[in-house]
């Protein structure tokens, strides 16, 4: 079975620019929505690990800035197919918008109120 992963990432204007030039190389497989704050949101889905690596080095690349500009802002939250498989953030709190995940039981049966 092959692997298949899903990213978001909002990025300002220095990573939107990178990132947008990237998502060109691979054939627009990321859809990218624009905010009104001049953030660009990118949403990857059921994508290869190989072309994931490429955008995830353009946002831990920004998020290791020692001393960001806001032109620099990044936000990205990668997850796994399964439940178990570990999730990836990269942030350096430079864009208004965020990320977040959300949390839900796996395997959790309700007790029945007799």
């Amino acid at each position: 079975m092959e692997l298949h992963l899903d990213f978001k990432i909002i990025a300002v204007k220095n990573p939107a620019k990178e990132l947008i030039e990237l998502n060109k190389k691979f054939c627009n497989c990321c859809e990218i929505t624009e905010g009104n704050n001049g953030e660009t949101l990118f949403d990857g889905f059921d994508l290869q690990p190989w072309a994931v690596e490429k955008f995830e080095a353009i946002a831990r690349k920004y998020a290791e800035l020692k001393n960001p500009h806001f032109n620099d802002g990044i936000s990205y939250i990668r997850k796994g197919e399964n439940p178990d498989d570990p999730i990836v953030e990269y942030n350096n709190d430079k864009t208004e918008g965020h990320i977040c995940v959300v949390l839900e039981p796996v395997d959790f049966e309700l007790k029945q109120l007799t």
